[in-house]
């Protein structure tokens, strides 16, 4: 808002290719001395980054939806990554399958050591149906449903030619199903005292006792942001490692890598892949795969249904 003021900008629809480029350049220097808590300083290149982020997020949805926004498609050369040199290595890493020692280690350390639950379910959760983050954390009470003898996982797709979040059903097995339904048990009265029906609830500030009596606590559905750091700090607290002895730098997209490399191993086609992440085109699909330095072996296929490997 103070951008567009100081630049007479009254509408979405005035934002051309020179005002975005103007608007990172602003925020790297003029707008760090017109915040307090910088102190004059540069703002971070995460702060930067989020600001673009949400200006692109904005005009790709406007176009969707037919707001008052530029017609022409967010320039790629422009990308909020780009501009400010944020989040190369997590793009190129995220969409790396998980080593399979890997992948079993952590499956391994969520079911049998992981306390918090939130953690535990959503791991499980992910690596069994390779949602993404937004999708785990929008699932809500009941989201399992039988269908002719067979049991769905309803999850809320938000990535949609339409924009608009729809409804989507993904065949589920029995991890998952426990992972629900013990999660739905232990957030079920936050559900009751807030109102909210996602069940990856959790209480804010729930890291700041000596805030809490002065803020009061409010129950809130977990952030993208906070799963990210729940994952960081999962692979710190197990100490789970790669091959050179460093913390695994874990991403939550890399499960549904990984889901789509194993399915595809294991026997699952294209088609199938498209259907359960309700995918239009087979490029989607291919986009999450990376066979060609997989080995074809049998121990390098994931049994989707992987409960007894740890009993």
């Amino acid at each position: 808002m103070k951008y567009a003021s100081a630049n007479n900008i009254h509408s979405f629809s005035e934002i051309t290719r020179d005002v975005i480029l103007d608007y990172a350049c602003w925020l790297k220097k003029d707008y760090s001395h017109l915040r307090n808590y910088s102190k004059g300083n540069p703002l971070s290149k995460r702060f930067c980054f989020d600001c673009c982020q949400v200006l692109e997020d904005l005009i790709k949805v406007g176009q969707v939806k037919n707001w008052d926004v530029p017609e022409t498609p967010f320039p790629k050369d422009l990308k909020p990554y780009e501009l400010f040199n944020y989040g190369n290595e997590w793009k190129s890493n995220r969409h790396k399958s998980i080593p399979e020692r890997i992948f079993y280690s952590i499956l391994h350390a969520a079911m049998q050591k992981e306390k918090r639950i939130l953690t535990k379910a959503g791991i499980i959760i992910q690596s069994q149906t390779g949602l993404r983050a937004s999708e785990l954390l929008s699932l809500k009470e009941g989201c399992i449903k039988e269908l002719h003898g067979e049991m769905f996982l309803e999850v809320s797709i938000g990535k949609t030619e339409k924009g608009e979040p729809v409804k989507h059903k993904i065949i589920c097995n029995e991890l998952v199903l426990n992972a629900v339904r013990e999660l739905e048990n232990e957030t079920a009265e936050l559900r009751t005292r807030s109102g909210l029906k996602e069940i990856f609830l959790t209480k804010y500030p729930n890291q700041l006792p000596n805030r809490i009596e002065a803020m009061g606590t409010k129950i809130i559905v977990l952030t993208v942001h906070a799963w990210f750091y729940r994952l960081k700090r999962f692979i710190q607290e197990h100490n789970i490692r790669d091959v050179d002895g460093n913390l695994y730098p874990l991403k939550s997209h890399q499960f549904r890598s990984t889901f789509t490399r194993h399915a595809i191993l294991s026997g699952k086609s294209i088609p199938q892949l498209m259907k359960h992440f309700r995918h239009k085109t087979p490029e989607m699909t291919n986009h999450y795969l990376q066979l060609q330095n997989t080995p074809g072996n049998s121990e390098q296929v994931l049994r989707f249904q992987c409960v007894n490997s740890y009993n």
